[in-house]
């Protein structure tokens, strides 16, 4: 190893640090959250995970390949799951794209070539970004560097010529690289084409000419993709609307404006124009500095201008002409995503364009210190655009659902400690549904899947951790508190709105306050058949499976014929209770007969629920129009959904069996209430 080399490995590695920074500083919280087009890359995370795999996923009338999810689902499901390793897996991704860009760059052009292609991903905005992202375009740059690697180490792109099980071995890399894209992305079917244009053009011009051993590692490649393959042009052929193919072509066509004006703010979004979608970007912000767009224009003059001359230079002229078109002319040009497949590409054009000024300059020197520059400058300007500007921005918090990642955090960071209700009206919902709310997008962002959560719609009911000690309440719905039963929003109107959404409670003496009146002024009966040697009864009342009834507020005692009435009830947990219980409200006007108004429902998950915690229930008792007008009697209970056995009522001291209904008070209807 050279002094020169030593030199180039030690910057190489400040470049790596310089980029690892970038990548790593406050990962997790920059971006907070996750985009629409990372959910849907995590939902069919889940839905791998959950065993159902396939070549495309249906999403709507659009396709999705498999690969990058069913990868995904088996790195999280040894590392864990949460937007933090989601994050770390992007940040090893980009990382290891660095380099191979390193390696890649110094072997086609030299050191300073490699250290520029080097310094151009670790610091410019959309790499760094995309090194942060967990969409499936984070993998694109280093699939492209693995295709131009190995199609360097196997055919004699550069060097002395390489032993023949070197080759083989780069040729088999090739070949998976090559398949693995097929199946990643449909820009990887490009990238399949960026190869067969390279080893094409090799075999008709190239120098030196085609040697046995070459020739049957190109078939070997060719075999091994087709074998690969093989599923994905079965479903191609079965789905021709999914398959990536047709669209990657709906896609470059889908967009009314003009080739030609596309193509110009391509070519412009390198140093000029900016896409303009928040969630990649500060809307308007160019790829790259105008200087380092021009020395990566020159570095491409340089490789089209000996495209025929050296294999070197070939390769990556190569892989503009082929790649280039995906990104000048994709939709709502430029467009940062559809520029993740180029990223390797330009910034090997980049290290050949700091060569070539070198040489124009006559001074290394001189071209060294330009790149040191360009280099200091982006880093300055990617770390404070992404980490102080672009965060901020009200854009691009909607875009990454930042208010429910905030929420998530405090359930990361509190949960364990802090009682936390999750108020939201699907709670009961099973983890495989075909919708996607904003619980489950809490969930799917959350790093403490192990976090103690009693899930609950607060609309109809609301729970009491540890007698109404200190806990908080969460809503991914912003709008659902704003609907909430009245009697429920009595009590959300005592909390402590914290930042971030997040209410915080802590109301023991209020509650005991209430309880305590139950005791004297709640009065309940029993079964008319139950023999008692009390006439009335009082709160507590327990039941069986560690439920108790705590009693009851009257908030209407006159209701109109087909109006709605209200029954709350509150009720205390002595232990674990069955998965499946529910409560009732019924409206009697004969106890021995059928009620003329019933609703059976629970507002939490009883699984969910801990010893002292106490709950409350509000029932709506929807009225028929054509009740007769007289006094009815309202009765409250629980059961079991699975076994339709009602609990019994158990009275103290000797807790005998009374029943299995509790009668609360006495409601008139009329049509004068």
């Amino acid at each position: 190893m050279t002094k020169n080399s030593r030199f180039s490995f030690a910057l190489a590695v400040i470049l790596l640090l310089a980029g690892a920074v970038l990548r790593a500083y406050a990962i997790g919280q920059v971006p907070l959250g996750l985009s629409q087009s990372e959910i849907v890359d995590l939902r069919l995370t889940e839905t791998v995970r959950q065993g159902s795999v396939q070549v495309f996923f249906a999403l709507g009338d659009e396709g999705r390949e498999t690969l990058y999810p069913a990868v995904i689902a088996g790195l999280t499901s040894i590392l864990g799951a949460g937007t933090l390793i989601f994050s770390w897996i992007a940040f090893a991704v980009g990382m290891i794209t660095l380099a191979l860009t390193y390696a890649l760059g110094r072997r086609l052009y030299g050191d300073l070539a490699g250290l520029a292609a080097l310094g151009f991903l670790a610091v410019t905005w959309w790499p760094v970004l995309l090194s942060r992202s967990v969409g499936r375009e984070t993998v694109l740059p280093i699939l492209v560097t693995s295709v131009l690697l190995a199609l360097a180490l196997g055919l004699p792109v550069y060097g002395p010529r390489r032993p023949a099980s070197s080759q083989t071995a780069a040729f088999a890399g090739l070949g998976v690289a090559v398949a693995i894209g097929i199946y990643l992305h449909p820009s990887g079917l490009v990238v399949g084409l960026l190869t067969l244009g390279f080893v094409g053009f090799y075999m008709a011009f190239g120098r030196p000419r085609l040697t046995d051993p070459i020739r049957r590692s190109i078939g070997f490649t060719a075999l091994l993709v087709l074998i690969f393959v093989v599923p994905y042009l079965l479903s191609a052929m079965n789905l021709p609307h999914l398959s990536g193919a047709v669209r990657l072509v709906s896609g470059l066509t889908s967009d009314p404006t003009p080739v030609w004006e596309r193509a110009f703010n391509g070519v412009m979004g390198l140093g000029l124009l900016g896409d303009s979608n928040p969630a990649v970007n500060i809307p308007g912000r160019p790829f790259t500095d105008p200087i380092s767009a021009l020395i990566v224009g020159l570095g491409a003059v340089v490789a089209l201008r000996y495209l025929r001359r050296r294999l070197r230079f070939t390769l990556l002229a190569i892989g503009l002409l082929v790649l280039g078109p995906l990104v000048i002319f994709a939709p709502n040009s430029p467009s940062w995503i559809a520029s993740s497949v180029l990223i390797p590409v330009l910034a090997l054009c980049f290290g050949l364009g700091i060569t070539a000024l070198g040489t124009l300059l006559r001074r290394r020197a001189a071209a060294g210190l330009i790149l040191a520059s360009l280099l200091i400058f982006n880093f300055g300007w990617t770390f404070q655009d992404l980490f102080f500007v672009w965060p901020d921005l009200p854009e691009v918090r909607a875009a990454y659902n930042s208010r429910i990642a905030e929420q998530a955090q405090v359930i990361d960071r509190t949960a364990s400690d802090v009682p936390t209700l999750l108020c939201s009206t699907d709670f009961s919902a099973a983890r495989a549904t075909t919708t996607f709310n904003n619980t489950r997008l809490l969930a799917l962002m959350l790093n403490n899947r192990s976090a103690p959560l009693r899930a609950l719609n607060c609309t109809f009911g609301l729970v009491f951790p540890n007698g109404g000690a200190k806990f908080q309440l969460i809503s991914p719905n912003r709008a659902l508190l704003d609907s909430v039963d009245p009697a429920v929003s009595r009590w959300l109107d005592l909390a402590d709105e914290a930042a971030r959404g997040v209410l915080q409670f802590s109301i023991e003496w209020q509650l005991a306050d209430l309880t305590g009146l139950f005791t004297t002024a709640a009065p309940v009966r029993l079964e008319p058949d139950v023999k008692t040697t009390d006439d009335v009864l009082f709160p507590p009342m327990r039941l069986e499976n560690n439920l108790t009834f705590l009693g009851y507020v009257p908030v209407m005692t006159r209701v109109k014929p087909g109006g709605v009435l209200p029954v709350v009830t509150y009720w205390r947990v002595d232990g674990m209770l069955p998965p499946d219980l529910v409560v009732f409200s019924h409206l009697y006007g004969d106890l021995g007969a059928a009620p003329l108004a019933n609703l059976d429902s629970i507002s939490m998950r009883p699984i969910s629920l801990a010893q002292r915690d106490v709950f409350m229930q509000v029932h709506l008792l929807r009225l028929p129009e054509t009740l007769p007008e007289r006094t009815y009697d309202i009765a409250v209970g629980a059961y079991r959904t699975q076994s339709l056995q009602r609990l019994q009522v158990l009275l103290e001291p000797d807790l005998r069996p009374a029943g299995t209904r509790l009668i609360l008070y006495s409601v008139e209807v009329t049509s004068n209430p």
